[in-house]
């Protein structure tokens, strides 16, 4: 306990005295990072994508710094075989390896570590996620910690939720039981999708998942034209819209999270999942809307915008102080290209300089939306121009992939309406995009 309460002093103090531009204070901030334990790690990982936009980082020119945080994703400490071992006879009651063999590590993240193994029996393939030691042991200091006021005001300095909040969801995300549960979820919601490929469930226990084995790659990894780079970015970005229309979100979409494979997406780690209740749902559609339209040239986007905020909320800041707020920071900040990612950073620096707890949930959802922000914007998925021509063009191109493949059928039934009460011609290129996508 006193280690890890001093290993936590002493990250505070590199922090006051952080240089990014140090190779050596880099690695040496990583490493107190690592050394504070999995709770840090996953603090550390909803911050990157608020450096990534308090910075302006660009997808082709990340600075060694941020490039070193963001090994944080999937490349945290191991923890030993034989820890996995004993964890599988605690919670199976049998031996692991009178069923199973170990083939490799596949990734270490924040919560646990991912195996590849076989089946001793049919020499079947699956991969097998194993929760981290000492985690629910930090989680039990941290939350005592946490309650010092120094600790609260750096806690809410770095992120505007309430702290008591993150701990209640980061229990939720180290129990195996409940991201079993969400990936059957996901599955009954992309079972007859064949774009989107969400692991089979074989075993579960409150510290081990048991799935099928889904190997992917990188988008950096696989040697294809930057036109079928955006063609794949597209697919991730309707399984994100298309999850909000359904109302259950994927909440931890870093680069770890997802990959290809076969001109498919592949999405792992379904610890943290969220969805609002109906009434803020139709507000959150609002927002997407509002987004998908002419927005950076309406005089009325702050007021349209803070409205809905407002209501996400549960009206717990003052609107009026907000809009005015905005206002000045876009004049400020000259933000004249007024995309999402900028918007958002006004609303966090909102809250963080007015010492406002923002809702849990709207929180994840940025945070979500930021993580895969910068490829999109790269491979023009996603942009800042706002224009209505490029919004109008880039969205029958997302409906012809869905009907090219009979997917994401709640994105293309909604926005095809929208086309049509807007008065849009549209016409299906299916053939073109199957052979492109091939």
């Amino acid at each position: 306990m006193i280690k890890l309460i001093y290993n936590y002093f002493k990250l505070c103090i590199k922090l006051y005295t952080f240089d990014k531009d140090d190779v050596n204070n880099v690695n040496t901030l990583f490493d107190q990072i690592v050394d504070c334990g999995s709770v840090c790690i996953k603090i550390t990982q909803w911050i990157l994508p608020i450096l990534e936009m308090k910075y302006k980082i660009e997808y082709d020119n990340v600075p060694y710094w941020f490039s070193k945080l963001e090994n944080l994703y999937d490349n945290c400490n191991y923890h030993c075989d034989d820890y996995t071992r004993r964890v599988y006879l605690d919670e199976f009651n049998n031996e692991f390896s009178d069923k199973y063999k170990m083939i490799k590590v596949l990734s270490s993240g924040s919560m646990g570590g991912c195996y590849h193994i076989k089946s001793i029996d049919d020499d079947k393939d699956f991969c097998m996620k194993v929760i981290h030691p000492n985690i629910k042991y930090e989680m039990k200091i941290l939350t005592y910690l946490f309650k010092i006021p120094f600790f609260q005001n750096i806690f809410h300095k770095i992120v505007p939720i309430s702290f008591e909040i993150f701990f209640d969801k980061f229990k939720e995300q180290i129990n195996m039981i409940k991201e079993a549960n969400n990936i059957l979820q996901f599955r009954e919601n992309y079972s007859k999708d064949e774009l989107i490929l969400i692991p089979k469930l074989y075993a579960v226990s409150s510290d081990i998942l048991i799935m099928e084995y889904l190997p992917s790659y990188k988008l950096s990894e696989v040697d294809i034209s930057d036109y079928k780079k955006t063609k794949l970015l597209s697919i991730l970005f309707l399984f994100m819209r298309n999850n909000g229309l359904l109302n259950f979100n994927h909440g931890d979409l870093h680069k770890g999270n997802w990959g290809i494979n076969d001109n498919k997406i592949v999405i792992y780690d379904f610890g943290i999942c969220w969805k609002y209740s109906q009434k803020k749902s139709k507000h959150n559609l609002k927002l997407v809307d509002l987004f998908d339209t002419e927005y950076a040239k309406d005089p009325l986007l702050f007021e349209k915008f803070s409205t809905i905020l407002f209501e996400l909320m549960d009206h717990t800041f003052d609107r009026d102080d907000f809009l005015k707020y905005a206002k000045i920071s876009n004049e400020k900040y000259e933000l004249n290209k007024l995309d999402v990612k900028s918007i958002y950073n006004i609303v966090i620096r909102y809250f963080i300089e007015r010492d406002k707890i923002m809702d849990y949930t709207f929180f994840i959802g940025i945070i979500n939306v930021l993580q895969v922000n910068k490829i999109m914007l790269h491979y023009d998925v996603v942009n800042g121009r706002a224009d209505i021509e490029w919004l109008n063009s880039k969205r029958k191109d997302l409906i012809d992939i869905c009907e090219a493949y009979d997917s994401f059928k709640e994105y293309s039934n909604y926005y095809k309406d929208t086309l049509q009460n807007e008065s849009i011609d549209y016409n299906y290129i299916q053939d073109k995009i199957t052979q492109n996508l091939n």
